[in-house]
């Protein structure tokens, strides 16, 4: 939501219901932010501070996905599975 607000990600319709399409049709898996993940987010190293990247590596991490991301900074951490979405 947060990356259409700000102009960066563009949909055709809703951001609301993209996203409950989108995970009705098994396109991608919803994990729940949970303590593990919240603590495991502090070990990860990040070359900055960003707490949403942080619990973005620390959900992929823990759960063993790969993470789909065109963000260079993610792409960048030896310690994540990533997948270059560009």
């Amino acid at each position: 939501m947060f990356l259409f607000e700000s102009g960066r990600v563009r949909l055709t319709s809703d951001p609301g219901l993209w996203i409950r399409h989108t995970l009705a049709a098994g396109r991608f898996l919803e994990s729940a932010l949970t303590n593990e993940i919240a603590i495991y987010s502090r070990s990860i190293d990040l070359p900055y501070k960003d707490p949403a990247d942080r619990f973005i590596a620390a959900t992929a991490m823990v759960n063993g996905f790969v993470l789909a991301t065109a963000d260079k900074n993610l792409l960048a951490c030896r310690n994540i599975h990533t997948l270059p979405n560009r």
